[in-house]
């Protein structure tokens, strides 16, 4: 994103155009001050809300936080989709606890985009959960004779735990279902896991995989 903030710099209107549109963009909207930025929360459109809210996290993320969880239950439900995406910003552990709640969100679109942030927040309990479940699926098998191999076994069923934290929420075309859902138990792990767990350096690793 600090990229993109030194590549537009010098064009702005562009940025202020995208921010209307992807809420990646949202930090470009016109700057404002706090009891401008607590107005266009309270009662601005649904646009100026969320950059209000986007600038917001970037200024302090914790009481940015506080106020969508105090508005979040009077939200409708397409606002909370876009307001949610917000957290993006100085995302951090603080921010867990509620992204779990909103993992039981009726919307769909709630839920994927608070397992998106969880998955990309180190430690989070989510990522924890699915290391867990992807860890017996993988074996490094060292035979007497030839080369060193990975076996994949795919995951038979999923759990409404499993369901929960995302895992078959995405398309993967051309991947069977129990291949798609090994795709995102790996896609959350870590994988220096692999590497400790195998006793093997990342490099190697890739090579062995790569057969």
């Amino acid at each position: 994103q600090g990229d993109h903030r030194r590549r537009f710099s010098c064009q702005g209107e562009r940025g202020r155009w995208l921010s209307r549109f992807d809420p990646d963009w949202g930090w470009v909207a016109p700057a404002v001050g706090e009891d401008q930025r607590l107005q266009l929360w309270e009662t601005g459109s649904a646009e100026q809300r969320q950059a209000a809210l986007m600038q917001w996290r970037a200024l302090d993320p914790g009481a940015a936080r506080e106020a969508l969880v105090q508005a979040w239950a009077s939200e409708a439900p397409e606002a909370r989709v876009r307001l949610l995406s917000c957290l993006a910003v100085g995302l951090g552990p603080d921010d867990e606890a509620f992204l779990q709640l909103a993992l039981d969100d009726p919307r769909k679109e709630v839920r994927v985009a608070a397992q998106g942030m969880l998955v990309k927040l180190p430690g989070s309990a989510l990522r924890r959960r699915l290391q867990a479940a992807a860890e017996p699926l993988l074996q490094l098998k060292r035979p007497l004779l030839g080369q060193a191999r990975l076996e994949i076994v795919l995951p038979e069923s999923l759990d409404k735990a499993l369901t929960r934290d995302g895992v078959g929420a995405a398309a993967h075309p051309g991947l069977g279902e129990k291949a798609g859902w090994l795709v995102d138990l790996l896609t959350a792990t870590d994988p220096r896991v692999w590497s400790e767990r195998f006793e093997t350096n990342p490099r190697e690793l890739a090579l062995i995989a790569s057969r």
